[in-house]
């Protein structure tokens, strides 16, 4: 036995071997509804046979879809700042004078210091930037260097001045909000200044500070827009269900 079904619903051709032609009575008979169709399928029951039509399982994969797709771009948007995607590549050439609006306000911290005074310094490598901020949490400048091209950013306080360093191992050195001066990491070794802040130091207390502000960094909003992902995945697994649902 061979049967042709068309995919769009609507029409199907049921073609039988010629022995069992004149018993069905069905060859070559163009048939309208599924219902007729799908009887000559063995153990099939007419009262099993659907129709593939919206329902409540295609209604709520479609939700879930749109749901989890306005998700995954709001917050993956987030992830996206809080990496720095939207800053230039090369960081600032502006550096001879600290900002005072705050930079990379969605980012993620690489690392932090409590200065003597009590001022905190959070640096972000992806924004080639330290911020500065008062014992309170309140910020108060913001330093952006050029990235470079290869190495690590770091950057140390000794006192009331910081010395950032780029990537390419040129060390840019403030007092407060004012630029001192630009040398090179051997000069600037060679002063005998303390070591720069690790990698991931104090980051606890950053988070603190910024929780405060009521920021949303990109390292809080990758959970989301996961979930967002999942949702979507789920909302099609759903709507699938719904179109091929047996009622």
């Amino acid at each position: 036995m061979i049967i042709l079904i068309r995919a769009d619903g609507r029409k199907h051709r049921v073609l039988f071997p010629k022995e069992d032609e004149e018993e069905n009575r069905v060859n070559g008979i163009e048939h309208s509804a599924q219902t007729q169709v799908l009887k000559w399928l063995p153990k099939a029951r007419q009262k099993e046979i659907g129709t593939i039509a919206p329902g409540i399982w295609k209604k709520a994969g479609i939700f879930c879809i749109v749901t989890g797709i306005s998700a995954t771009l709001l917050f993956g948007f987030f992830m996206a700042r809080g990496i720095g995607a939207f800053e230039p590549m090369s960081g600032s050439e502006d550096y001879e004078q600290a900002r005072t609006q705050e930079l990379a306000v969605h980012g993620v911290p690489d690392a932090a210091y409590e200065a003597e005074d009590g001022d905190f310094y959070i640096m972000f490598r992806d924004f080639s930037c330290v911020n500065r901020y008062d014992p309170n949490g309140n910020f108060l400048y913001a330093y952006q260097i050029p990235k470079g091209r290869k190495g690590a950013m770091e950057f140390s306080v000794k006192g009331d001045e910081i010395a950032i360093k780029n990537r390419n191992d040129r060390v840019f050195v403030y007092k407060d909000a004012k630029f001192i001066k630009e040398e090179s990491l051997k000069a600037f070794m060679g002063q005998g200044r303390v070591s720069f802040v690790p990698e991931g130091n104090a980051l606890d207390k950053a988070a603190l500070i910024r929780k405060r502000q009521g920021l949303l960094p990109g390292d809080e909003a990758m959970p989301y827009a996961i979930l967002g992902l999942v949702l979507t995945l789920c909302g099609a697994a759903i709507y699938n269900k719904g179109r091929f649902v047996i009622r």
